[in-house]
């Protein structure tokens, strides 16, 4: 599966022309943690710009464009979940599959947030999507300098022998990283994989997803368990810590909490909605005995 020739150049030129005159590119702040560089942006809640326009990608989900924070941003909608009369939460294989197709042929980070997760509106499944690069030195994501402890390699896990496994090291939330081999089944395995752990660790409602381009292999997804309790909220404050969050960008909901964040906050931002060390490990287990 892949994107019809010249669909990357189109998207882009149809959001320019969507955009004029409304998209203003917010400042950045970086905040290092652990060596990581964050990257923190004003952000505030207020009604996004968002046309009324849904957008043919190529693939089984629609492309709906956003105007806000991030140029070149796109809300991805199964497409199940525009013509049904009552939308579902519950992803497919087969989403996970093309959301890393998209990825890997539009050069973008895709994030993906269950409902108990970080997730918002739309009330239905949806991936965010932004450029990996948001302007010329700065990266969308702090995943590709997360070093990783590799698990499984590659051949060694039955009917999954085109995919590698790893734990992330050095990032401040627990997650695991799979990596595709170029073979003809190495994303599908990847996607078929994600797909069989989040619904074995809570029946797909507490996971995060990150999908970055593939660099030589065939997927690159960043898989985050997340507390069954279900918090995705932290503090008075209200952070929503969603796929986007463990992905390296901290959206700020006022001036103020721009100014301030800081790697404490970060820190915390995790601490109360990843899972802890004893529950990462049984999380792992669920990884190892295949």
């Amino acid at each position: 599966m892949s994107l019809p020739d010249g669909q990357p150049e189109r998207l882009r030129n149809l959001w320019d022309k969507l955009s004029a005159g409304v998209f203003v590119q917010p400042e950045f702040r970086t905040i290092v943690v652990g060596g990581l560089a964050f990257r923190c942006l004003p952000l505030p809640r207020m009604p996004d710009q968002e046309p009324k326009v849904l957008v043919e990608s190529g693939l089984s989900f629609l492309a709906w464009p956003r105007l806000s924070g991030y140029r070149y941003r796109w809300v991805l909608v199964p497409r199940r979940n525009v013509v049904e009369a009552q939308p579902q939460w519950e992803i497919s294989a087969l989403d996970v599959q093309e959301w890393i197709t998209w990825a890997n042929q539009m050069n973008h980070v895709v994030t993906y947030s269950t409902f108990k997760s970080g997730a918002g509106v739309p009330w239905s499944a949806h991936a965010q999507s932004v450029p990996l690069w948001l302007n010329e030195q700065t990266k969308a994501t702090v995943l590709e300098d997360v070093a990783e402890r590799i698990l499984v390699e590659f051949r060694v896990m039955p009917f999954f022998d085109q995919i590698q496994i790893g734990v992330l090291e050095g990032h401040p939330a627990r997650g695991i990283l799979l990596t595709g081999s170029k073979e003809p089944d190495g994303a599908k395995q990847v996607a078929q994989k994600i797909f069989e752990l989040a619904l074995n660790y809570d029946h797909l409602k507490a996971f995060n997803l990150v999908i970055v381009p593939a660099q030589g292999s065939s997927a690159r997804v960043y898989f985050f368990p997340r507390r069954r309790d279900g918090v995705s909220i932290f503090g008075p404050n209200r952070w929503q810590v969603s796929g986007m969050e463990l992905c390296g960008m901290i959206p700020a909901k006022s001036q103020s909490e721009f100014e301030n964040l800081s790697e404490t906050t970060i820190r915390e931002l995790f601490s109360v909605t990843i899972p802890d060390e004893t529950e990462f490990e049984a999380f792992l287990h669920l990884v190892e005995t295949f």
